[in-house]
């Protein structure tokens, strides 16, 4: 029973789980209890044989990813007393239960049992009025049942692993018949390009060529192409089986097909569009939500009268909406502001599977298209995205991949690096107290995002922001280090500030990460400046009187504004990478060089910035004096994730940023259930 083809038993077993956990010996117990509930999903997931200590030391733990578990115990201790809180949950509240969830010892991989009948006796004493009410309820509801149970979600079953050989691979797209997949494979140092493969037999097979990224192959309903879109180079076109690939639109990227294949629907300028297949007669589509900062990955519905497609409303967060294909108001199908992505419509067009990270890591979920809660589909390691359905709807296919972020110094003068954290989950914005002993950053924490503060020596780590449903981000330090400013965007939008060891935060400005950014507080701290975007590019940078509410504009926008500690100027970067300082007065801006993220030094003598490189999630550090002169590249950095691209120097000299670590993109195939 340890790995669990049938559903109804799976469903059971995610029941159990789910009292444990909520019980009085799990509930305060946080690691054990993502400990449970990582070897049971794995498990469920057909993936028990690869439980192994290692990977629960790094998935659980925090452990990083190059450590030894024949000299770090910890996971082991820590299983024993896995074993021990289960035994005693079951000699307690949990004696009747019917379901026992059991480590064996010497393995990680759990096991499921039915309980004795002793065990559920009790149960069985069912009181008579209480069953014949029972019986009523059901005999009258039986119309309604059946009607409900026609229509119940359906479920993933057994999963298997497509991505057996080398390479990251993803964004898969069915055939029409169900047995290939189209996919983006990137395998080296080259770019990423389309493949297909037989999904029962065979090698997989190059079908596109080239020095420019591909992405999101859609196979035609015909069977006669795949469209896919290449980076910066509009969208494309080529046979199946490989053969000469031509460009049909363009300025376009994200492609989806229509259910006959005759029309494509893509992204153009943070808009929707559509057009025939040989891209002629291109036509915008209204209707979409005011206040956006991004749209994402267009998909027609079946029917080919609806397009479901992410709109984000901050950074990458945002929810699944409906444009009607014909013309007309988008719908909001999820009320998340979640991490989005990847919308897909089943056959039959009654749901929507989409990734979020609404509860967490991102994990795969369906939403009915009617409206209503999102429910869970995928529950394991990892993250999962990018999932596409047969046309039979028997069959899903999605990418997992297994992601990492550090938190790391640099030393500017000695050159020296090391690691302060290293986690699965996100980490982002790292920035130094005044004194430059502590950093602060925030983090995703069980679909909540809050502030976080370590000390540069490792040490010293704690929790800022704690109340359920926030998502706080952003974090600067008041003067003096004893308060951290930042933004909630959950469960309303302001800009606001927290005593370290204080329980609740205050509202400084009604501001929107998004529209007002990046704001940061003058010395005295009362005056600050920010800002206003149009959530792409900087429309004017203000400064604000706490006080009055007077504001008066710099005289140039430019990105992250930082004071200089006269408060007279104001540091910052123009969206073609000049780096300006830009009197409060709001006299003329004065050009410094060229860069991007400028910060001052602690005495303001120098600025330190970022120019780009060859490869686009690396950046240099360089430093230049406060007129822009005696330029000196310091270090390469990276890689960064596309959103996260930050760094911080503190007084004392030291870099801190946050490279990721993308895992290697696997593509699993599941069963689908009604």
């Amino acid at each position: 029973m340890n790995e669990l083809s049938d559903e109804r038993k799976a469903d059971a077993v995610r029941a159990q789980l789910k009292k444990i956990c909520a019980s009085a010996r799990f509930v305060n117990s946080h690691k054990l209890t993502q400990f449970l509930r990582l070897v049971v999903e794995e498990s469920l997931a057909g993936r028990g044989s690869q439980i192994k200590e290692y990977s629960i030391g790094v998935e659980v733990y925090n452990r990083p990813s190059g450590y030894d578990p024949r000299v770090d115990a910890t996971v082991r201790v820590e299983a024993s007393k896995l074993r021990k809180r289960l035994n005693e949950y079951y000699a307690g509240e949990g004696q009747g239960d019917p379901i026992l969830i059991k480590i064996p010892k010497g393995h990680y991989a759990p096991v499921f049992e039915h309980a004795a009948p002793e065990n559920t006796r009790r149960r069985s004493a069912f009181p008579w009025r209480l069953m014949l009410s029972v019986v009523a309820v059901v005999i009258v509801s039986a119309g309604t049942w059946w009607v409900i149970g026609s229509r119940r979600p359906f479920r993933l079953g057994a999963q298997r692993l497509i991505s057996t050989f080398p390479g990251s691979h993803t964004d898969a797209s069915f055939s029409p018949d169900g047995a290939m997949i189209a996919f983006i494979a990137k395998t080296g140092q080259g770019a990423a390009q389309v493949w297909v493969k037989n999904l029962s037999q065979g090698d997989p097979l190059p079908i596109t060529d080239g020095e420019t990224d591909a992405s999101r192959p859609r196979w035609s309903p015909r069977n006669d192409r795949i469209v896919f879109a290449r980076q910066g180079q509009g969208i494309w076109s080529v046979p199946p089986l490989r053969g000469v690939a031509q460009r049909i639109i363009d300025d376009g990227r994200n492609p989806d097909l229509s259910p006959d294949g005759q029309q494509i629907v893509f992204e153009k300028r943070r808009e929707i569009w559509v057009s025939r297949l040989d891209g002629s007669e291109q036509q915008r589509l209204p209707g979409l939500p005011e206040g956006i900062v991004g749209i994402g990955a267009p998909a027609l519905s079946p029917d080919g009268r609806s397009i479901a497609l992410v709109c984000r409303t901050v950074g990458p967060k945002g929810d699944i909406w409906l444009l009607p294909a014909a013309g007309g108001k988008a719908r909001r199908a999820t009320f998340d502001d979640a991490e989005t992505g990847d919308p897909a419509w089943t056959p039959d067009g009654r749901w929507i599977v989409f990734s979020s990270d609404r509860e967490g890591a991102p994990t795969l979920w369906r939403v009915a298209a009617a409206g209503g809660q999102p429910q869970p589909l995928t529950n394991g390691v990892g993250e999962d995205s990018s999932p596409a359905i047969s046309r039979d709807g028997k069959a899903l296919v999605f990418t997992n991949a297994r992601n990492s972020w550090r938190l790391m110094l640099l030393d500017v003068a000695s050159g020296a690096q090391k690691e302060l954290l290293s986690q699965r989950q996100n980490i982002a914005m790292p920035t130094f107290s005044p004194d430059g002993e502590r950093i602060a950053f925030f983090q995703k924490i069980e679909g909540d995002q809050h502030l976080f503060v370590v000390g540069t020596d490792g040490g010293g780590s704690r929790q800022v922001t704690r109340e359920r449903g926030q998502q706080n981000i952003m974090p600067t330090w008041s003067e003096d280090g004893k308060s951290l400013y930042f933004y909630q965007v959950r469960p309303a939008p302001s800009f606001r500030r927290q005593g370290i060891s204080e329980a609740a935060s205050v509202e400084v400005a009604p501001w929107a990460w998004g529209r007002q950014n990046f704001a940061r507080m003058d010395r005295g701290e009362q005056t600050a400046v920010y800002t206003l975007s149009d959530g792409v590019r900087p429309k004017a940078t203000l400064v604000r009187d706490l006080k009055t509410g007077q504001e008066k504009p710099l005289a140039q926008a430019i990105a992250r504004p930082q004071w200089s500690r006269d408060g007279l100027t104001i540091l910052g970067s123009t969206a073609d990478d000049r780096i300006l300082v830009c009197p409060v007065s709001g006299s003329d801006c004065k050009v410094l060089t060229k860069g991007n993220r400028p910060k001052w030094s602690a005495d303001n003598s120098k600025i330190y910035f970022f120019r780009g490189t060859s490869r686009p999630d690396w950046f240099e550090l360089w430093s230049a004096d406060s007129s822009g002169f005696r330029e000196q590249k310091i270090a390469s950095l990276g890689p960064f994730s596309a959103a996260e691209v930050h760094f911080d120097i503190s007084s004392r000299g030291q870099v801190a940023w946050i490279p990721f670590s993308e895992g290697r993109q696997e593509l699993w195939l599941a069963e689908i259930r009604n």
